[in-house]
């Protein structure tokens, strides 16, 4: 094989991996950077929340991008290509649905708190939010992968009514806790005594 070949062949991967990672780069310094100092100037705070949280993976994206680009341009046995591309795919997924639970737990916080006053420090629909997004990101990748995610929805609705029913007071608690927040009642920062004689402030709901 021409030397030059050889050279060409190991490059082309790696140049591919880099130039993924430097537009991630750019993107984010450059674009992002300027749609930030564009949206921090608007009334809504979607837009910052959006954009804050796509500075993170973004350049994690463009590089897996590129990685796979250069099992395209490698000359690397099928079954391990496969095992790249399917590694990347997988990444992306985890990172889309970290990304997505942040963005629903900043959005639930900025809405409701905007809304109702009630959340500047409460923390249980944040919590909420974030599990339920993270639990339909699991069970995409899950699917993704080829794992057949169906009986693992009857094992956990199996599952959960047993944990209801062994946790009665613990959901008891959390769904009363969910009523304070929706009645405004109880804010943070609120003096409190009870009738058995606890007293002070309401730091969480």
């Amino acid at each position: 094989m021409d030397p030059f070949a050889e050279v060409l062949e190991v490059l082309a991967p790696v140049a591919a991996v880099a130039a993924g990672f430097g537009v991630g780069m750019l993107v984010r310094s450059m674009v992002l950077g300027r749609l930030l100092r564009l949206a921090s100037r608007s009334a809504t705070h979607l837009d910052d929340i959006i954009l804050t949280g796509l500075r993170g993976p973004v350049v994690l994206w463009f590089t897996l991008v590129g990685l796979h680009a250069a099992t395209l341009v490698s000359d690397l046995e099928p079954g391990t290509a496969r095992l790249i591309q399917r590694t990347v795919i997988a990444l992306v997924i985890v990172s889309i649905t970290w990304i997505a639970a942040r963005l629903a737990a900043s959005w639930a916080h900025h809405s409701l708190g905007r809304t109702t006053g009630l959340l500047p420090s409460a923390t249980l629909i944040q919590n909420t939010v974030r599990a339920a997004v993270l639990v339909v990101g699991g069970l995409v990748l899950l699917q993704t992968l080829g794992i057949a995610v169906t009986p693992i929805i009857t094992a956990l609705g199996v599952g959960g009514l047993a944990v209801a029913l062994a946790l009665q007071d613990t959901l008891a608690n959390f769904f009363a806790g969910i009523r304070v927040l929706a009645a405004g009642q109880v804010r943070p920062g609120d003096f409190i005594q009870l009738d058995t004689g606890e007293r002070g402030y309401v730091e969480d709901v």
